[in-house]
């Protein structure tokens, strides 16, 4: 399927828009956009308030409500590689229904574009095992003093006394 496939609306920028939105995160642009798109198409009409568990905006229009999960990219196309789901309230409710996906793409450029995905129609959700990311810290930098260094080795088979191993210390 391609990004003309999936129901989508463009959101056209003014300059004072687009460039009051400069140095925010692609999500934090994500949601502005959502935000105005609501504002544009439906004026007084339309509530817009955060949500929780598993959402991240509560829509009231026309006594419904709709949640939305926003995920925003710069990537000028939908991106299925760079979108992820991080928690389990959100995987269920996206799953369940509960929730739509709102997938704002070229969140940089003066006219993003805003697809609707629904779970089983548009797309599905597929564990993956995560690693986190930890700094190392300075006591550890310490035990290792060359790492990450350049070392000579004069004459590499140069026999090696044995109170130099550092092991048997």
């Amino acid at each position: 399927m391609s990004s003309c496939d999936y129901e989508s609306y463009s959101v056209p920028l003014s300059g004072a828009e687009h460039e009051s939105m400069y140095g925010l995160s692609a999500g934090a642009k994500a949601e502005k956009i959502v935000r105005k798109h609501f504002a544009r198409e439906h004026g007084n009409h339309v509530r817009v308030e955060p949500d929780q568990d598993g959402a991240d905006f509560r829509v009231f229009l026309d006594g419904k409500i709709i949640r939305i999960r926003v995920n925003g990219t710069s990537a000028p196309t939908i991106a299925w590689n760079l979108m992820d789901v991080s928690s389990q309230e959100t995987h269920d409710a996206l799953k369940s229904g509960k929730v739509v996906m709102f997938r704002v793409v070229d969140v940089d450029s003066k006219t993003p574009q805003i697809y609707i995905l629904k779970h089983g129609r548009d797309f599905y959700l597929e564990q993956e095992p995560r690693w986190s990311v930890k700094p190392v810290k300075l006591e550890d930098k310490d035990k290792y003093p060359l790492r990450g260094l350049p070392y000579r080795y004069d004459d590499p088979f140069e026999p090696v006394a044995i109170e130099d191993w550092e092991f048997l210390n």
